[in-house]
């Protein structure tokens, strides 16, 4: 009990000191020394605030995200994606993706496609093609998989994140995406 206690005061403690920053950069209007500045002080809790996401309650778990979801935390990224494959409500699954999706690299597509799959709800496989889309290099097959899903924002999503990365430079793989969504 006391250990919960002091990880809530914690979390609560940083959510007040970090609440401008983190506003700015929800909102991609953080300078880039805001953003580091937001990135050192959630790490400085991460302790704390990974066990929030891990082992709280839903409203604990909000908190945690909400400290971590804009702060581009790289190793926050795996405890962010076991929460968003895990049975907890969707709206806390969803905003753990998007938090992973921010800070998550190349290492992490794997857990990233396997987000994106049938059998997951829509909600969570935009978000994960998404994030798959912001990495860049690693994550191609996946997001041709997702050119493939029934939903037009999977669609849509992965075409434009194949366009742009480093596999569809020229013109020509550019026109071929277009003709694989007709």
């Amino acid at each position: 009990p006391g250990r919960v206690a002091v990880r809530r005061l914690v979390v609560d403690a940083w959510s007040r000191a970090t609440a401008q920053l983190r506003a700015l950069a929800v909102t991609d209007r953080a300078t880039a020394g805001e953003a580091t500045e937001l990135r050192r002080l959630v790490t400085r809790a991460l302790g704390p605030v990974l066990g929030s996401l891990t082992d709280g309650s839903d409203a604990e778990r909000r908190a945690a995200l909400a400290l971590l979801a804009p702060a581009d935390v790289a190793a926050a990224v795996p405890a962010l994606l076991a929460l968003a494959a895990s049975d907890a409500p969707l709206a806390l699954r969803y905003e753990a993706l998007v938090g992973a999706g921010r800070a998550a690299t190349s290492a992490h597509s794997g857990r990233l496609a396997a987000l994106a799959d049938e059998g997951n709800d829509l909600v969570l496989r935009v978000a994960a093609v998404w994030a798959l889309g912001r990495l860049g290099t690693g994550a191609d097959d996946a997001l041709r998989r997702a050119l493939g899903a029934a939903e037009p924002p999977l669609r849509g999503l992965a075409a434009l994140a194949l366009a742009r990365s480093a596999n569809a430079r020229t013109e020509r793989s550019r026109s071929a995406l277009v003709v694989e969504l007709e």
